[in-house]
């Protein structure tokens, strides 16, 4: 991956990620998929907390934890945490072991206790390529050496969750993880095409709740800002075929919406809405949409309609 490939992969899939799953209820999902049944029952997950990110030096604040989260032992009268340090990678990296030791470094400075290192992938590439071992990204680390000083020489593994794999997502499935629409087109965001969007859209059939909604929403406007070729136009038709709704209740059609408002407000013009309106009437006639379906989705006439026709 060249540089202006991971500065895009910054911009894009990490504010996501830790959008999400900086959240604690959601973060649990993630631990779901990191942990055997009896690793996650070992914890007191209402004890749950976020712990602030750490960063490696005052001047590099942007070299920082993704997340951080501790979390209490069950069945133990004293205060015996574990900190995991959750990691996202949407490429390879060849400095993430030297990185999350210098993380765990930084960390131990401030906590005294357990930390424990996870990788979540879902590069382009399907498999991480790296060691996630540190004594292997050691050079003089040979058999021999290994074998002699192994127990004496600073080591740790990353646990790895790879979401590009069929058995996470069939995890996910299983599990009726709550994020599932995230965790969806995170596997899915390099193939991403219109098929993808429909996929999601039917996610909504699944379940009615307000926040499994919310991620749906993320993940179509993640699509959109990673493959500008999927026009909020097409979304819209998608969205129409599939969930039938008062069209001022779409979300993309609202946003375009209050946008033509606080245009019109700066224009000084009183009637921003209604020009939004003729705006999203005028882009459907340029799709090809037939007439009756733009007056059921603006509410405008068809005369109203077709004066916009070029």
């Amino acid at each position: 991956m060249n540089t202006n490939d991971k500065a895009h992969s910054r911009s894009l899939h990490d504010p996501l990620f830790r959008e999400v799953y900086g959240d604690r209820r959601n973060s649990k999902d993630l631990f779901r998929l990191a942990l055997t049944p009896e690793e996650f029952d070992a914890f007191d997950w209402r004890t749950l907390q976020s712990m602030p990110t750490v960063y490696l030096t005052e001047e590099l604040k942007e070299k920082r934890t993704d997340l951080l989260y501790s979390v209490k032992l069950k069945n133990t009268d004293q205060h015996l945490n574990v900190i995991f340090l959750l990691e996202h990678k949407s490429g390879q990296y060849s400095d993430l072991m030297q990185q999350l030791l210098e993380y765990q470094t930084r960390i131990y400075d401030k906590y005294p206790y357990p930390v424990v290192p996870v990788l979540f992938y879902h590069g382009r590439e399907p498999e991480w390529a790296g060691r996630l071992e540190f004594h292997e990204n050691l050079l003089g680390m040979t058999p021999k050496v290994k074998s002699l000083f192994g127990h004496n020489v600073l080591n740790f593994i990353a646990r790895c969750v790879n979401l590009r794999k069929n058995e996470i997502q069939r995890s996910v499935s299983d599990l009726r993880l709550d994020t599932k629409p995230i965790l969806y087109i995170f596997d899915r965001i390099w193939e991403a095409d219109v098929s993808t969007v429909e996929e999601l859209f039917e996610f909504n059939l699944e379940k009615d709740d307000e926040r499994h909604e919310i991620f749906v929403w993320k993940a179509i406007d993640y699509i959109c800002q990673f493959k500008p070729e999927i026009t909020r136009e097409m979304i819209m038709k998608i969205e129409r075929d599939i969930i039938p709704r008062d069209p001022m209740k779409s979300h993309f059609i609202t946003g375009t919406l209050e946008k033509a408002v606080q245009q019109g407000l700066e224009q000084g013009l009183e009637q921003g809405r209604e020009q939004g309106v003729r705006q999203i009437a005028h882009r459907m006639l340029q799709e090809g949409e037939q007439v009756e379906n733009i007056q059921r989705w603006t509410g405008l006439s068809a005369e109203e309609i077709r004066s916009l026709r070029p």
